[in-house]
């Protein structure tokens, strides 16, 4: 559950997701190491397509692995404005 595994470009990454391990960013994801606040309010909207769009604009990055991008941003989001 604290680990993210992808494929990108021929490369295995792995990166641990739980945010709160040695300062971790909640605005990145373990895919590119980049923010993705940029697409929040498109993500709690349900822009779905907006939001696939933005992340190739942004990160340079295939359909499949920005829907994976979109999935876990939004589970996280989705958990962060839960425990409020």
């Amino acid at each position: 559950m604290d680990v993210a595994v992808a494929l990108a470009d021929g490369r295995l990454l792995v990166a641990l997701t739980d945010v709160n391990w040695r300062g971790g960013d909640p605005a990145s994801t373990p895919w590119t190491a980049r923010p993705l606040s940029f697409a929040d309010k498109e993500i709690l909207g349900g822009m779905t397509i907006k939001v696939i769009k933005l992340f190739r604009d942004h990160l340079g990055c295939s359909i499949h692995e920005a829907l994976d991008i979109l999935q876990s941003r939004s589970e996280h989001l989705h958990r962060e404005h839960s425990d409020d």
